[in-house]
């Protein structure tokens, strides 16, 4: 949304919030977008400050064009900015600080937000198979948040979803090493033309605090 502020103010709005989907490329942080217009100087480009429970994160240019800023604000030029940043897993908080385009003008605080950054899914897509007109693919996976259910693996062959398994069977390794309960491998046989394919597997969350985690692809040739 675009809000008009006090003159001489830089005016401006931020918007912190998990990236499902949108994440930095590291998998684990946030998103923070918004805009920033210094009304000394209206079609120059200013910076915000970012920072993450109290320390400085990232310093980032405000170069995206944002027509609807503009019209508002009555400027011209670029004034928008939106960046992923990687952080820890869990709940911090964020603050934005946008600063003068070399004016007078003074910096202005965009406020804090609380954000929960979440973890990824965790597995392991141990092995494809080919058989006559079949293949099987076989692993575990769990959600490190709610580790005693069982999570979905989804199986794409060839790019296409071709099933959601539960991972549901006894994995005594898997309870041991990581030291949770429950049944976590899955084991599912899958019917395919004949060929050579490329199965992947991928972790869904069972909860909000996770997000899906791929597990990797194999190939795999099925026989007539």
């Amino acid at each position: 949304m675009v809000k008009r502020t006090g003159a001489r103010r830089i005016r401006a709005a931020t918007t912190p919030r998990p990236g499902l989907g949108q994440r930095p490329p590291q998998g684990r942080g946030f998103r923070v977008s918004g805009w920033a217009v210094d009304p000394q100087r209206r079609s120059y480009s200013g910076s915000v400050g970012v920072t993450v429970d109290g320390r400085s994160v990232a310093n980032l240019a405000t170069n995206t064009y944002r027509a609807d800023v503009n019209r508002v604000a009555g400027a011209t030029g670029n004034h928008g900015f939106s960046a992923g940043i990687s952080t820890a897993v869990g709940r911090h908080t964020v603050c934005v600080i946008a600063h003068a385009a070399g004016t007078s003008s003074a910096a202005v605080g965009l406020g804090c937000r609380a954000v929960s950054v979440p973890r990824p899914a965790n597995g392991s897509f141990d092995s494809a198979t080919g058989a006559k007109r079949t293949f099987a693919v076989s692993g575990w996976a769990f959600d490190p948040t709610v580790s005693g259910s069982n999570s979905l693996v989804r199986v794409t062959l060839d790019g296409r979803t071709v099933a959601n398994t539960r991972a549901a069977a006894v994995r005594a390794d898997v309870d041991r090493i990581f030291g949770i309960t429950g049944n976590h491998g899955f084991h599912v046989r899958i019917a395919a033309a004949a060929g050579q394919h490329t199965v992947c597997t991928v972790a869904l969350p069972a909860s909000a605090s996770t997000y899906a985690r791929k597990l990797g692809c194999k190939a795999v040739k099925v026989t007539v």
